[in-house]
Parts: structure tokens; sequence; C-alpha cells
């Protein structure tokens, strides 16, 4: 887009506005490709500043994100650490002899950093065969903010033991292990934090700060990017957060008694730009430079409404639609007659192979994105080296204090484990203490005899005597009251395995299914994914629990599933516990199936009786392929032409009734259950053999790290913390 070059006018000292977001974003860009300058974008908030930051990914990988915690969150609170990360990473990139583009938010524009004229000598060299003093490395790791640890499982965390001392450095995907020869090291390892193995060994490494090392010559980043060309974006909405930040440092130093001089970052007269454009909204100062621009209508998967638009369009404008996959480019080719591909010419359709992220009007020309023909979810692009640490694997661990349970003798707290002379041999015994200080002494290796006791939150249980009958009758007690359905699930899931399935075919669409997925999937996912379909093609039903945590793609693996079913002619019920759920699934198989003739349905208690009826003769018939609904899909009227898989999500959170309900529908098709928390006795039929279980452990790559706060309650961190979560496009539940 040429024309742009020429449209747009930089005057140092100037105010620009009437220009839509996308096109604030292509003037910092043609901006940055003229001039040798770096370009300094700042914001009010860092939800604005992580806006910016995405969109401009979209057209150079020279742009970097320097976020900052709300004054509230990282003083009162804590400095997030993720965001600590990502400042440090972009503070080495600017070292790079490369211009670049830099988008921050008032809070990071005002931060305190590290003497610019200090900051090659916060590095600490390795080299393999050269002496370090390993008293002045570690003291050097504690001043650049590592913490030290018995073992080292996350970022910012080093340990020693003997004459190893193990780091795990900021920029590093994995920590590295120096073996030390007196004070000469031997050798640089990298390995992995899971299972401490090595991974490879390396010659030289460079160990970067894990915090701002302040002096007392501070620096700004506009100090580090050498006289760059500042773009301030609302002004006033930049003033009138930084007049909220001034008063939130004097009521924080009120009510903590804290010296009225002490400064926390730089004022905001003290940063003085020497070159410098406003970019508003709206024309709010004489002089200003103005343009007259507009977005595009969203279509949203209307392209009778496109079509008609385009075809009015270009009799006024010249029309240029972006589109980045030939796919597209064949598809809205063939909605038009008059169509020029890669070479923009007047009175005519102009396609060109090209990414952005919204459409617009301005002088003459109308460009459209695919992102307003199609609803189209973008992918931020969220890439953070912070580790917080190896997952705990082991859920059976017992402390002293822990109440414990034993089969023959009842509730007691465990003592940890004792050695015991016995008959001239010397073994190890689990010491369990009940009432009257008796306690019962049990070999280790007899350790299945007992259970760790599950209470209720703040709910005391209470220990039994040895010289009581009160276990026993407690035992009775809860026999007496106990459903046995172990004969009905037995004949249930024999029946169902002795039962002839159908066993799927492979179709080559599925390829093309699995390539159109947005993000990569794991191991884990493919592993599951492998066994599902693996299991669709025996010619016995499937009954499999996908167990995995909240967003690690079991929907994804679920969806791969429903399509090979859909492919081999057979409809899919996927069954859902709450209204609000079916459509969130519901919408986002709108979204994965879009590219392939499926028709998808929706039932629940907010569907129309008109829209029930069409479903009900649609599903009998067979011209629904895919139904997505809550205990609607229970009504006896609901018949199937081709039932091949019920998907269950969520199975723990359906009712005895409902799920009678289900035995009923899934006697002879393919079940797959998906949970996060799976109740006992289904992860227990899984475990004894009568499910088939797959597990997804792996975290999608670059997952957010959780952080977990306990601080009492105040409504404005827990507004700042909310704003922060959505500037990182993240999610938020109260």
């Amino acid at each position: 887009m040429d024309f742009l070059s020429n449209l747009f006018k930089f005057e140092n000292n100037s105010t620009v506005c009437g220009l839509t977001d996308e096109l604030n974003i292509l003037y910092f860009m043609e901006y940055f490709k003229q001039h040798d300058d770096n370009v300094l974008v700042v914001t009010n908030s860092l939800y604005d500043a992580n806006k910016i930051f995405q969109k401009l990914k979209t057209y150079t990988e020279d742009v970097c994100l320097f976020p900052m915690d709300d004054f509230l969150s990282s003083v009162a609170l804590a400095i997030s650490p993720d965001l600590k990360v990502t400042r440090l990473n972009t503070l080495e990139r600017i070292k790079v002899d490369q211009k670049v583009i830099i988008v921050t938010n008032l809070m990071g524009y005002l931060r305190y950093l590290p003497s610019i004229k200090d900051r090659d000598k916060l590095i600490i060299s390795l080299k393999k065969n050269k002496e370090i003093n390993r008293e002045v490395l570690l003291n050097l790791l504690d001043e650049f903010g590592y913490t030290r640890d018995s073992l080292v499982s996350a970022t910012g965390e080093y340990s020693v033991r003997g004459f190893i001392i193990d780091i795990f450095p900021i920029e590093s995907d994995h920590p590295i292990r120096l073996e030390f020869f007196g004070d000469e090291i031997d050798s640089i390892r990298v390995f992995n934090e899971d299972t401490q193995l090595s991974i490879n060994e390396v010659d030289s490494y460079n160990v970067l700060p894990f915090k701002e090392v302040l002096s007392e010559d501070k620096s700004s980043i506009y100090d580090y990017l050498d006289n760059p060309m500042v773009f301030y974006i609302d002004n006033n909405q930049i003033l009138n957060g930084y007049k909220k930040i001034c008063n939130d440092i004097v009521d924080y130093k009120d009510s903590k008694d804290i010296d009225k001089d002490y400064k926390y970052m730089f004022e905001y007269e003290e940063i003085n730009p020497k070159q410098y454009i406003y970019i508003e909204t709206l024309a709010n100062k004489q002089g200003a430079i103005s343009y007259n621009s507009k977005p595009i209508m969203k279509f949203n998967g209307n392209y009778d409404l496109f079509s008609d638009f385009v075809k009015k369009e270009v009799l006024r404008n010249k029309v240029i639609i972006c589109l980045s996959k030939n796919n597209q480019i064949e598809m809205i080719k063939n909605l038009f007659d008059n169509v020029s591909i890669d070479n923009i010419k007047d009175n005519c359709i102009n396609i060109i192979n090209k990414k952005i992220n919204s459409g617009f009007i301005i002088n003459g020309y109308t460009v459209i994105s695919e992102y307003d023909i199609d609803d189209i979810k973008t992918i931020s692009s969220y890439k953070n080296t912070y580790k917080m640490g190896r997952k705990i694997k082991d859920f059976n661990e017992l402390h002293n204090g822990d109440y414990v349970v034993h089969k023959a003798h009842g509730i007691g707290i465990y003592g940890g484990i004792v050695p015991l002379n016995k008959n001239g041999l010397l073994k190890d015994y689990i010491v369990i203490n009940y009432a009257h200080n008796d306690k019962v002494y049990i070999p280790v290796e007899k350790i299945d005899s007992i259970y760790k006791y599950q209470e209720a939150d703040g709910v005391v249980p209470k220990v039994n005597s040895l010289n009581s009958t009160s276990w026993a009758k407690t035992k009775m007690r809860v026999r007496s009251r106990i459903h046995d359905i172990s004969d009905e699930l037995i004949k249930l899931y024999a029946a169902r395995n002795n039962q002839k399935g159908f066993s799927f075919k492979e179709f080559p669409e599925e390829i093309v299914f699995a390539s159109e997925f947005m993000y990569e999937p794991t191991s884990d996912q493919i592993k599951c994914t492998g066994e599902i379909l693996g299991d669709l093609s025996l010619d016995k039903p499937m009954d499999r629990l996908l167990c995995g945590d909240v967003g690690f793609g079991k929907t994804e693996v679920a969806f791969r599933a429903m399509f090979k079913t859909v492919m081999n002619g057979y409809q899919v019920c996927y069954l859902c516990p709450t209204t609000l759920l079916s459509r969130q699934q519901y919408n986002n198989a709108l979204e994965r199936f879009k590219n392939h003739p499926i028709n998808i349905a929706l039932l629940n208690r907010f569907t129309s009786g008109k829209e029930v009826k069409r479903i009900i003769k649609g599903l009998s018939e067979g011209t629904i392929d895919i139904v997505f609904g809550t205990h609607k899909l229970f009504n006896k009227e609901v018949k199937y032409k081709n039932l091949g898989l019920l998907v269950i999500d969520e199975e723990q959170r359906f009712g005895v009734k409902h799920k009678e309900e289900i035995k009923e529908i899934k006697n002879d098709v393919n079940v797959l259950t998906l949970s996060a928390t799976p109740i006992p006795r289904t992860l227990k039929m899984s475990m004894s053999g009568l499910r088939d279980l797959s597990i997804i452990d792996t975290a999608p790559i670059n997952r957010y790290p959780v952080q977990t706060y306990v601080l009492e309650e105040n409504d404005l961190l827990i507004k700042d913390a909310i704003y922060k979560e959505l500037s990182r496009n993240g999610q938020g539940f109260i």
C-alpha cells in the first residue's frame, strides 16, 4: 500500500487526528520505514499498549513491548514477574545496533531504569576453563536479583551443591549447570529443570540481571532509545493518567507514613523528548494535521452483504482486499468478475496477498481485511521465557500432622517414619497416633493400608480410639447408605465391550482439518488425538476419558474426533452441563469447522420453539451433523438418524437423573468424556480399565503463567489486576 507514503505527513511537535486505529499503526510503520530513528509509542494504559503492540507485530518483528504494572499493583502488591522479564528482554533488544519500535504504557515511560552508562557492566560472562571466584559469582547473582534455592526449577533461581552451581537465567528456556574445579569452570551444561538431566554442553554463557539494578544515576526508556521519535496516544488521557498516579502516590505515602520527598519514578516533566507527535482521535488543537478516514463494517461471514458493499465501493473508490491465505484468495476471487490479483488497478476489485488487522476508507481508497469479511479470531503472540517452576506430580505426599485413615483402625494422625528393632531386624515403620496417646506402627511396605484423609475446608475430623467400636460402627453405617452399582457398571461395560461397533475409515480431509488449527499442538494433544482416532478405527464402541487442565486443548482433540465421525457419515452429540458452556463450544465449533460443509446446531433453553422443531427434524433426517446442547438433548422427541459419537463435557457436573439418561444414549455409540476434574468414580473406572484414559499434561507453548496473591480486599487493586489481565489478552473470573 504505497499510496500511504504519499498521504502521511510527519512534522515534529505536531498533532495528528482523524486516523482509524489501523491507520495509526500504519502511520507508525511508515515513519519507521522512512527514518533511521527508533520509535517510542506511549499510551496511558497497559491494555492500550498491548493492543498496539499486537497490531504492530502483524507488520514487523522489530517491535517490543515495555510493560509496567500500575502503581498500586507494583508497590502495594508485587511487580508482575512475567512483565518484568518482558521489560528486561526489551532492554537487551535495544542493545542490538538496529532500530526498533518500543511500545510502553505511562508507568513504563516514567519508570526508573539502570543508568545507561552502566548497562554494559550488568552482565556475568561465564566461559569454560575460565577462573571466577565462586563467592564473587554468588554475590553477583544476589545483586542481580536471583534467589537461592535448594533446587533450581523456576526462572531467577540458583542453587549451590558442593562444586556445582545451577542458575536459571532470565533469557533461557532451561537452566545451566556450572561444575567447578577450584575456581575454574570445568563445564557448562544446559539441563532440564523437570528431570534435572543434561540437554547439551556449551562453552560460554552470559547471565543477565533478573531485576532492574538501580544506582544513583537513573535513566528512562527514552534515554535508552537515543533520541527517538515519540508518539503520544491520546495525550489528554495520558495527562489524566499521570494525575491519578500522583494522587495514588500521595495517598500511599500518607497511609504508610513514607517521606513525602521519596520518589518512585520520573516526573512527567523530567522527560523532554526533542521530537514527538501527538496522535489524537478527535481534532482538539488548532493547526492539527487532520485526516478523514473511517473503519470498515464487519460482515461476520455474510458474503452477500460483503459482495454488495464491494460492488458499490468500486464505483467510487479504489478497492483493495487484503488476504493472507491462498484458499481465501480463490474463494473471494470467485465472487466477482473484474478482479486483479497482486496488481492494483482502477475500476476493478484488487486482491493482494497481505495481512492487515482491519480495513479502512481514506482518500479514495477502500481497504478490506480478512478479519472484516469473516469473524476470525486473532491470535496474540505472547512470548515470555519466565517459568513459574516445575509442577508437583506426587499427590500422595504425607506430612507430620496430616490426618490419615487406616482400614482397620480408622482416623488417626500421621507421625512420620521411625526405625524399630524387631527380632534383631531394624525396619522402618509408619507411626499413626490415635486418641488417648495410642499408637499404631505399620511396616512401610504396607503403606497401601492407609489413605490420606480428605476433609472439607475447616473441618477437623474426630480421631478414633483403638479401644472403641466407633470405627466399626461408622463403616457399617456408611455401608448401609451406599447404593452398590458395581454389578450394574460391570454388566454395562461388559456389554459395551462385546457390542459390535463401526470401524471408521481415514479421509485425506482430516489432514487438511488438522492443518487449519491456529496453534501448534502440544505433544500430549498429538498423543491423545492418536489414541482417540485409534479407538474410532476399531470395531467396538469407544469409551474414553480425556483429562486435562483448563486451557490445555481438550476441545481441539474432541473436534478432530468429531470431524472424523462426520466424515464417516455419522452424527455427533456434544453434551454440556450449562447453557453458557454449550453456547461457547457451539461458537468455537462454528469457527473451527467453517471451511467444511458440516451442519452444526445448538439446542438449549434459549433456542426458539421454531428452531427446536427444525433441529429435531434435522437430527432425525440426518441433515444436522453435529448438535451442541444441554439437558434439552435428553428430550424424548430428540432422535438421531445415525449417532456415532457422544461427547460429554464436564460429566461430573451432571446430576444422577441426567447420568441415567446418558446411559440410555451411549449403550452402543462411541463416547468421549472431557474433564479437568473427573469425579472419583469416573477416574476409578478409567484407572481400573473399565474405561480408557488419555491425559493432556503439557501446557500450550508460552501459556501465561499463573500468579497468586493473598491480600486484604481492595477494590482498586482488584480493578487493576483485572485490567492488567485483559491487557495480556487473558481471562478473569470473579
